[in-house]
């Protein structure tokens, strides 16, 4: 299959680099649900413009994901690149600058790292000084954790506002956040799209103030635990004039709710 350009696999026991020999003419390859993957299949994917890994698995090699690193480095084409839940063991073993793979591709307009375990200084090396990501328009990194097993801090403001000047949504949902960490995301005149939940390291009335000075966003997904003003925190977000989607998810009149508002509004 040497002209193959597109390959998606679901929910496959294994993939190794001998299933794909002879595949280096992929632009695509989507595999989500792979019990083992062995990284060397990645190898020579250089024209690879769109690649998914979503829970696929390298345990029991200590080195895998290493190697999986090494491979995606190389991968300087890539305009998405999707690797929700992959990095999960070995971590440890894993140099945090190596990390620095998953922005190597200068070209990136989505990235997704939701759902995997990462070093504590990780986004030192993904939005390091110096690195441009002007095509970049949607980051997901939600439910990332630390080896330690807790959320990990989400990824400092200015530094994303520095390297992804065009940044458009941005997910941060189970992470440890602050005013600090969001306020530099207002001179972001792109961003319309935000997630962001709570939990026992901080509350959404810590926050809510600041997201409100974010008047350029049009979709706002916001779930609390447990504040003791919700009323207030909702009327604050009337704040935001632009919305056309919202959705809260937390406490109400004493009650868990949910509650998803939509305002179909015409370019014109």
């Amino acid at each position: 299959m040497t002209r193959l350009v597109d390959l998606r696999l679901r929910t496959v026991s294994s993939v190794t680099a001998g299933d794909l020999s002879g595949t280096c003419n992929l632009t695509r390859l989507d595999l989500s649900g792979c019990c083992r993957l062995t990284p060397g299949a990645l190898a020579g994917k250089t024209k690879l413009q769109h690649l998914r890994l979503q829970q696929c698995d390298t345990a029991g090699d200590a080195t895998g994901p290493a190697q999986l690193l090494s491979h995606l480095e190389r991968m300087q084409q890539l305009t998405h690149l999707d690797v929700q839940g992959s990095f999960r063991f070995w971590v440890g073993r894993t140099p945090s600058a190596a990390y620095s793979a998953l922005t190597a591709s200068s070209k990136l307009c989505h990235l997704d790292v939701s759902g995997c375990m990462l070093p504590a200084d990780v986004w030192d090396h993904v939005f390091h000084a110096g690195r441009q990501l002007l095509q970049l328009q949607s980051l997901n990194v939600a439910c990332v954790t630390q080896p330690s097993g807790s959320a990990a801090v989400a990824p400092e403001g200015s530094s994303r506002v520095s390297c992804c000047p065009d940044l458009q949504s941005l997910d941060i949902r189970a992470l440890q956040c602050s005013t600090e960490l969001l306020a530099p995301l207002q001179v972001l005149s792109t961003l319309h799209t935000l997630r962001l939940f709570d939990d026992d390291l901080w509350t959404a009335a810590a926050v809510v103030p600041t997201v409100c000075q974010l008047t350029g966003l049009r979709e706002l997904n916001l779930g609390c635990i447990s504040i003791t003003e919700e009323g207030l925190i909702l009327l604050q977000l009337t704040q935001l004039q632009q919305l056309t989607a919202l959705e809260y998810t937390g406490p109400l009149d004493g009650e868990h709710t949910s509650i998803h508002l939509t305002n179909k509004v015409s370019d014109t």
